[in-house]
């Protein structure tokens, strides 16, 4: 990235070796050109990594003061809690920002990248929706033109700065806290492992189990879409088991899919904790309207806000790519959602 610069029209027009108004006709479709012309200038525009500038007539600098944020999932309180760590940190910097949510969907945010790109923003920070592997063309291509900060979820092969929680050790703490309390078979609610979040997560809880000289199930293993349907689908096929095999407890890898979850079992008449102990990644703010307290793992979305912008407002100052990455830890907090089974010695030899 050099500096701040983007490449203009008249960048394009030299590297093709056309006049700026050849560059025009070619992009623009208004004008026939030669298709030897018309493929110099395309291969210009790819190498360069160039933008149409639909602002260009009303600003003089070449870029705004503007930082975009992205998320996944705008209706998850989760992530508008972010938008909000960030919107204290960056205005104090100079900066406003611009949000928009993907809704969990690859084409919405590929167009939001794009019109970020067109409007000239000053950097972007972004929770990316997709799997990495689909998703990784069109982030290096925001990141050859703006600062990039990668927040929440990874692309491994772009090396920009990230703020990301330590979910291993989280879902590890979670899941250790259950065997602590004489579980064994404890079910869990992934995210999507196409996602990094979900593959850590999973790994979190099989390194607990590993810990414990104890082996997972298949059966007790659900990968989820992070929305609250899907905790309801996992719930019911945990409960369609046979009683030797249904868990005791679960782990909803996501506060929405624990919505999901708690619906489920107050339709089926199921008690929490007395007939099945559940844990949460973070916490919602419907939850209150459950009885008992639920344990979850707290992420601290001021943590992530505030070393996001950190590290962004640093790439825009030093006009150089910060790669440097933060991971934040989470902290469990205790509620009345998990039953103890280790004073039932019937209970602990079941599930031995």
């Amino acid at each position: 990235m050099k500096g701040r610069e983007v490449p203009s029209i008249r960048d394009v027009a030299d590297r093709a070796g056309v006049s700026i108004a050849t560059v025009s006709y070619v992009l623009s479709g208004k004008k026939k050109v030669r298709e030897e012309t018309a493929e110099r200038v395309y291969k210009a525009v790819e190498e360069l990594g160039y933008v149409p500038n639909i602002m260009a007539r009303n600003l003089k600098k070449r870029v705004t003061g503007i930082i975009g944020i992205l998320v996944p999932d705008i209706r998850n309180p989760y992530f508008p809690d972010i938008v909000e760590a960030v919107s204290r940190v960056l205005p104090e910097k100079g900066y406003e920002i611009l949000a928009a949510s993907s809704g969990e969907d690859p084409d919405r945010q590929r167009s939001i990248l794009e019109s970020f790109l067109q409007y000239r923003i000053a950097g972007v920070i972004a929770m990316p929706a997709g799997s990495p592997k689909v998703v990784l063309p069109e982030f290096s291509r925001v990141m050859k033109t703006l600062p990039l900060v990668l927040l929440d979820r990874d692309i491994p092969e772009l090396k920009c700065g990230k703020v990301l929680l330590d979910n291993v050790d989280g879902s590890r703490r979670l899941v250790s806290y259950l065997l602590d309390k004489g579980h064994r078979r404890i079910g869990i609610i992934t995210p999507p492992l196409f996602l990094s979040i979900g593959c850590e997560r999973l790994e979190g809880y099989k390194k607990a189990f590993r810990e414990a000289g104890l082996r997972t199930s298949s059966s007790l293993i659900f990968e989820g879409n992070l929305f609250a349907d899907s905790g309801e689908e996992a719930c019911q096929h945990f409960m369609r088991l046979s009683r030797s095999r249904r868990p005791t407890a679960i782990v909803s890898c996501g506060d929405m899919m624990t919505l999901g979850v708690l619906r489920t079992v107050r339709k089926l008449g199921i008690k929490v904790p007395e007939d099945l102990s559940l844990v949460s990644f973070d916490r919602n703010e419907y939850f209150e309207v459950f009885e008992p307290r639920i344990t979850y793992l707290s992420q601290d979305t001021e943590q992530f806000g505030r070393h996001a912008s950190e590290l962004l407002t640093q790439t825009i100052t030093t006009s150089k790519q910060v790669s440097k990455e933060v991971r934040i830890t989470g902290e469990l907090v205790l509620g009345e959602s998990v039953r103890s089974l280790r004073s039932k010695t019937s209970s602990m030899a079941r599930h031995n």
